[in-house]
């Protein structure tokens, strides 16, 4: 149709497609340039079948509005009396005022308007009118009763309503549904919003026809069975070892298993306690009979069973921070008076399980503490007032006052949260401003000598070239099992953020392997990385110990002609574990290299720092296989350093160094060659030469190695110079004798190699 329509700015035409558009009809229209809700689109001059359309005849639904009971179908038709030009919105009397509250979670008692009004009150704006708590007198026995089998349900109230007639609920309570983001469904369902909305009490009710026999609230029941959808349940010729999913008002069909707090007749679940109700047993147009639950759940119990089976519904949202457990009674009598005043009908008596839980609490708050917490002198009396409209009973005791939490408060604890309450009211605007006093030195050091040396090798890590990474404690659980990782140390992430992060770490290598193939795709390959971090054995608390890890990969140097550059070897490995190693004050001196490195090592190309049994640190290059997973092609070399094997110095009695003192006299050096077995270390041969005279020896060190001696060609020479120390006085030539001598004694005692001819 082409309709002609006046308006204020003018006689528009437009193209409308509703049935009951006709001429002298008062419409609700919206010109171009008007974003419509339903539709989720914004107007604009369009030609609808070569006609041109300057704007839109609206419906309730286009709108976002729930058309009035009776109403035609079509466009919205508006009382003959509207002026032309009016709005809408006065027409219709939505024009309340909203407010928006954003609710923190602690604030439990907020998700009601009755808690927002005794905080308005409290504040001084308006007057606090508590709810009007109707006297039900049951005209019949329920022949629904209650039992809870769990302590997650300590008090459960139900009515059972005969004779009710569903439809929709009056124009005021859907207005104020919808003013709350709430949609309004049923005249029923509606009260049971209401009261969520109006005073933080979540209800369900139930068509009573639908029900068979009594209600429980139990747990959910171990998966003996496995649980299929209706329709393949009712497709089983043997349904023994089956039962079927629980499907959910929101349309989500659920396994009832062992993690989920049930409300269930004698056929099985009606409802996920305090999450949502189930669609089978909900209330319809046909609904002639009901009942009416009223019921605690405990937080805890609400918040498991909504995570399992994923539904964030607003009954979720009240229970799992704690609803007024003294106001369930209360909210089932408002509930059905709600009920019988709307939808008709008789109320039987009362059917209760279990009593409220006590949750009242008895705080001493002394009269200074608001002062002494806030720098704000809140004068006595005024904070006693301030107490009692919040709904606290306060009795004054001299210096201070005792008070009673009321039950809707789970969130208050102690004193410290009273003064809380009092500032939020009496206003954070007049706590003065006052500079901080000046601050005084700690009485010791802010940091552990623990905490120190992860510093220093940190410092040690940078200074020898490394970029610092701090990688996931979490990684993919094949990624750990190539570095230790045991599936029973029972550090497999229960609820992992990611498949990929599932474990903790037993090594920081993982981590900067990958971070080293990140970088590597992005074509910078020469790297020098390190952590420092936490790695995991197993949930005891010595299986948590700190490590240090730096890799290579690459070259030594970038290419220069002023620079010389090789490939990364074991020998800077090394380098860089004795450097760290030294950093932290280990013992490196009497360190022994031996080839006992784990598997993720080159196994003819790697080492481990030894002193006793205690094993300090792993160096080398990584197994070519290892690096072939996280795709690199180049040696990457790497070090691990265990900080928990060294120990921690004991505290000085003065924080004065030593006075370094030098000798004046010059270094005596000699030189030495064994002829050993060709699987003799060098190390070794080093260690015994060291074992020698402890004092007098200085440094020892490897300069050259020949291989291939003997008949048989399985013998090798080992060239090494031995540093004397002359401290105090020149070394006379029969002492330089007898330390040389001690020398290749002990160097064949300890290896077996002798000395060979000429070498001295």
């Amino acid at each position: 149709k082409i309709c002609k329509v006046r308006s204020e700015s003018g006689l528009l035409q437009i193209v409308c497609g509703a049935a009951n558009a006709r001429p002298g009809l008062k419409v609700c229209l919206s010109e171009p340039g008007t974003y419509i809700p339903g539709l989720d689109v914004t107007l604009k001059k369009t030609a609808i079948r070569g006609v041109e359309s300057h704007g839109m005849l609206c419906s309730h639904d286009e709108l976002g509005l729930t058309p009035p009971e009776g109403s035609v179908e079509g466009i919205m038709e508006l009382p003959e009396t509207a002026a032309v030009g009016a709005s809408v919105v006065d027409i219709l009397g939505l024009n309340d005022p909203v407010i928006e509250v954003a609710v923190t979670p602690d604030k439990a008692y907020a998700l009601g308007l009755i808690g927002i009004a005794r905080d308005l009150a409290a504040v001084g704006l308006g007057t606090f009118k508590p709810p009007v708590k109707p006297e039900i007198k049951g005209v019949f026995k329920s022949p629904v009763s209650v039992k809870s089998e769990t302590a997650a349900c300590p008090h459960f109230v139900g009515y059972y309503i005969r004779g009710v007639k569903n439809g929709a609920a009056p124009d005021f309570i859907q207005k104020r549904l919808k003013a709350s983001g709430t949609k309004s469904i049923s005249a029923l369902v509606d009260v049971t919003n209401y009261l969520s909305v109006s005073y933080a009490r979540p209800l369900h009710v139930f068509d009573a026809d639908k029900l068979a026999g009594h209600i429980t609230v139990r747990g959910g029941k171990a998966p003996e069975t496995r649980a299929v959808t209706p329709e393949a349940y009712e497709k089983l010729d043997d349904k023994t070892g089956f039962t079927e999913l629980f499907e959910t008002l929101e349309g989500k069909f659920v396994d009832p298993g062992a993690d989920i707090l049930l409300v269930a007749d004698e056929s099985g679940p009606v409802a996920c306690a305090g999450v949502s109700g189930g669609r089978a047993s909900g209330c319809d147009e046909n609904t002639v009979n009901v009942f009416l639950e009223s019921a605690y759940f405990t937080p805890s119990a609400v918040t498991r069973s909504g995570g399992a089976v994923n539904i964030h519904s607003e009954a979720r949202r009240r229970f799992e921070r704690g609803i007024d457990p003294a106001f369930t009674e209360d909210g089932a009598k408002i509930a059905a008076q709600m009920i019988v005043d709307l939808c008709g009908g008789e109320i039987s008596e009362a059917v209760i399980s279990g009593a409220a839980p006590q949750h009242e609490l008895d705080i001493i708050l002394p009269k200074d503490k608001t002062e002494k917490l806030t720098g704000c002198p809140v004068p006595p009396e005024r904070q006693k007032e301030i107490l009692e409209n919040l709904g606290f009973k306060v009795m004054d005791k001299g210096t201070f006052f005792v008070c009673v939490t009321p039950t809707y408060r789970p969130d208050i604890h102690g004193a410290a949260d009273l003064v809380e309450e009092i500032i939020r009211i009496y206003g954070a605007d007049n706590i003065p401003a006052l500079p901080l006093p000046k601050a005084r030195p700690p009485k010791q050091a802010a940091l552990s000598p623990a905490q120190n040396r992860l510093r220093a090798l940190r410092y040690a890590a940078a200074e020898r070239g490394g970029h610092e990474c701090v990688t996931y404690s979490f990684i993919k659980q094949s990624d750990a099992e190539k570095f230790g990782f045991q599936a029973d140390s029972g550090l497999i992430l229960e609820n992992p953020i990611s498949v990929d992060m599932n474990v903790m770490r037993p090594s920081l290598l993982p981590g900067l392997l990958a971070a080293l193939s990140r970088n590597k795709a992005k074509s910078h390959p020469d790297l020098s990385l390190f952590e420092v971090g936490q790695v995991f054995k197993n949930t005891t608390e010595a299986g948590q110990s700190d490590q240090a890890v730096f890799i290579r990969s690459g070259v030594t140097a970038e290419k220069h002609w002023s620079k010389q550059s090789r490939p990364v070897d074991i020998f800077d490995a090394k380098a860089d574990a004795l450097d760290l190693l030294e950093a932290i004050g280990a013992p490196i001196s009497g360190m022994r290299v031996e080839r006992t490195a784990p598997d993720y090592y080159h196994p003819g190309r790697s080492g481990a720092l030894i002193l006793g049994k205690t094993v300090f640190a792993y160096f080398g290059e990584l197994h070519p296989k290892i690096l072939k997973d996280d795709d690199l092609t180049r040696p990457v070399i790497a070090c691990e350093i265990f900080v928990n094997a060294v120990p921690i110095p004991k505290a000085r009695k003065t924080t004065a160094k030593s006075v370094l003192t030098l000798s004046a006299l010059p270094d005596l050096k000699r030189d030495f060659a064994f002829i050993t077995n060709r699987e003799t270390p060098a190390e070794d041969i080093c260690a015994a030469v060291r074992k020698a005279h402890k004092k007098g020896v200085k440094s020892v060190s490897v300069f050259d190695i020949y291989e291939g001696l003997g008949e048989t060609k399985t013998e090798k020479s080992i060239a090494i110079s031995v540093t004397f120390a002359q401290e105090d006085k020149t070394l006379t030539d029969k002492e330089i004798e007898t330390l040389c001598a001690a020398v290749i004694e002990n160097v064949t005692k300890e290896t077996g190699a002798k000395l060979r001819d000429g070498s001295l």
